[in-house]
């Protein structure tokens, strides 16, 4: 009677395909939250950027698209400093409701209650505290308002170090933003006024 072991038989059953390798690696990394995006960081001084413009049915046209984004302090066990973790709007994509401007109601209807039932410095207090729900997040940790970006992708020209990484995705400031697209109009009004679109040769209509 032969007393070897087939291994195989035994544990054979757990071994991966390569299918379910690939399958099972996709749903670890969504749950880690998903693809990571390259991001592009504005140096000091100028930079030359190729911009790519908005896919035929994006929402918005041009080049950049408005993204409301909150940066949600989130405490640690053992850690004496919060860790901040990017949160984009729901409602921007696809959600009926989105869970932040939910909570943001529920605090404002809580904190109107409390300064009922308060006085004096208790309810001023609580008056400040309502305020800074409403306001900007810098320097004020009680906000719950969204921060509103813009964002495109764009490709690093000035290094082949950067330019290998490929399509990055830069975030504007409404105010940067405006200062681009103005810029872009400038340069735009000139060529309407040579007779030229964007492309060489062809008359602008």
């Amino acid at each position: 009677m032969s007393t070897e072991v087939n291994y195989m038989d035994q544990f054979g059953g757990a071994i991966e395909t390569h299918d379910e390798v690939v399958l099972r690696m996709a749903a670890e990394a969504a749950a880690q939250g998903g693809s990571k995006l390259n991001m592009f960081k504005i140096p000091e001084g100028e930079s030359r950027l190729r911009m790519i413009v908005q896919h035929p049915d994006a929402p918005t046209k041009g080049f950049s698209v408005p993204a409301a984004q909150f940066f949600m302090p989130i405490n640690i066990p053992g850690q004496s400093k919060p860790r901040y973790v990017k949160v984009l709007r729901a409602t921007d994509n696809g959600f009926k409701k989105d869970l932040i401007l939910e909570f943001k109601k529920l605090a404002v209807l809580a904190v109107d209650e409390m300064i009922g039932n308060s006085k004096g410095a208790k309810a001023k207090e609580l008056e400040t505290l309502k305020e800074n729900i409403g306001k900007g997040s810098y320097n004020n940790d009680d906000s719950l308002l969204y921060d509103f970006k813009q964002v495109a992708y764009v490709l690093d020209l000035e290094t082949s170090k950067t330019r290998k990484e490929g399509w990055q995705v830069v975030e504007f400031s409404n105010k940067q933003a405006g200062d681009l697209k103005a810029a872009i109009k400038k340069l735009w009004d000139k060529r309407v006024a040579k007779g030229k679109g964007w492309i060489e040769g062809k008359t602008a209509k």
